[in-house]
């Protein structure tokens, strides 16, 4: 499912509101590990079959091309949505009806999303608590899903991939962006700094315990676990034995 955060003054009238796809609550008592873009998911990619059948997938951009396939997808990037009906057109039709894609697109490209709905964005420094009121807006994709999958009320929130740290010409999986006329790369080093601000801004105010689980990552706002650690956490929460 893709979510459309935009604001209401530019939602395209074919979208529906998230509340009549999702439900406040709807993952409590099930763990969620959150896929984001940085390169160190591609480490334990291979690996996400390892946690326990309950545990729910949440991803951030790009994420929907991996498997398993996240059943959320939270999506800011226009480019996500031209990859999706160019390069990468097969795999988002194979996934279209797995999913339920959020995006901020307002116009009518959003409204070819199979699937999408939209959430209003309320403040930088406003976390969100439901889905009839709408999430951060932060410019920051993790972040926005991070408080989705808060609305749910999963718990433990597992982060993958969110490392403020780049490779490639851009930052994380951005490098299959298409390249526009006077296109300039960002300053990533900015970019962190922000996206740090924003996490540490809202970290007391998220209902769930969060962990990342990368712990070279540069974010300090969680507590840093290890992989294996993060299986155990969520075998935990399901009652799974080690």
């Amino acid at each position: 499912m893709a979510v459309n955060t935009n604001r209401r003054r530019n939602r395209d009238p074919k979208i529906p509101h998230a509340k009549e796809l999702l439900t406040d609550g709807e993952w409590a008592g099930r763990p969620c590990v959150l896929l984001g873009g940085g390169p160190s998911l591609s480490l334990v990619m291979d690996r996400l079959d390892e946690f326990p059948p309950e545990t729910m997938f949440a991803g951030a951009n790009q994420s929907w091309r991996i498997d398993p396939a996240p059943s959320l997808v939270y999506a800011i990037d226009k480019q996500v949505l031209e990859l999706a009906e160019g390069k990468f057109s097969e795999r988002w039709e194979e996934l279209a009806h797995r999913q339920i894609r959020v995006t901020n697109r307002g116009n009518a490209g959003a409204g070819e999303w199979a699937g999408s709905c939209w959430l209003e964005q309320i403040s930088a420094n406003e976390w969100g608590t439901s889905l009839a009121t709408g999430i951060v807006a932060a410019n920051n994709t993790g972040l926005g899903l991070l408080n989705i999958v808060d609305i749910l009320r999963a718990d433990p929130m597992i982060l993958l991939g969110y490392d403020a740290v780049s490779e490639g010409r851009n930052l994380n999986w951005h490098d299959d962006y298409p390249e526009k006329p006077g296109w300039k790369p960002k300053d990533p080093e900015k970019c962190y700094r922000r996206w740090e601000q924003c996490l540490s801004s809202v970290a007391g105010k998220i209902r769930g315990k969060v962990y990342n689980a990368n712990p070279k990552s540069r974010y300090e706002a969680f507590e840093k676990i290890t992989f294996d650690d993060a299986l155990e956490k969520c075998r935990e929460a399901v009652g799974v034995p080690s």
